[in-house]
């Protein structure tokens, strides 16, 4: 098996529901040799520290989500995003875009109307954190602007 096919089946296999790992199938137990008996505890704790480690990701990316709902709540939410949406690219700075969206269709957030427009401007935000940074005027470049366009 390459490479990328076992890392594949390896993200399948922590972001899927809970049986995915309490009973592992035969190509993913195949990868592991040392106390068949144990996989499913093993694997437990690998599936625990990444839907763990998204979670934190997008509770840190979403501060006022949190602080308007409480964290208890915020983690379950964020959680239940995580196991509906993996990311599909290796930069986190770029995992979440979809939470505003997400937060709309979450029944127990049905509420707070106004929560998926404030996730929509921390995303905003960690956007243009994340944002290529334009580059600088040269000092040659920086003469020829009239002083009445200077703030621009």
């Amino acid at each position: 098996m390459r490479l990328s096919e076992v890392q594949d089946l390896f993200a399948r296999t922590m972001l899927a529901p809970p049986e995915a790992v309490e009973a592992p199938e035969a190509s993913i137990a195949a990868l592991f040799t040392a106390a068949p008996d144990v996989l499913p505890e093993r694997l437990q704790i690998y599936r625990n520290t990444i839907v763990g480690t998204l979670t934190d990701l997008l509770l840190a990316t979403y501060p006022m989500v949190k602080a308007l709902t409480g964290e208890d709540f915020a983690t379950v939410m964020l959680r239940s995003y995580v196991l509906s949406y993996p990311p599909h690219e290796a930069c986190l700075a770029r995992y979440g875009g979809g939470v505003s969206d997400f937060i709309g269709s979450f029944a127990p957030a049905a509420d707070i109307k106004y929560l998926p427009d404030v996730a929509r401007l921390e995303w905003a935000i960690n956007e243009s954190y994340y944002a290529v940074d334009d580059t600088a005027l040269s000092p040659l470049e920086l003469l020829e602007v009239q002083p009445d366009q200077l703030s621009d």
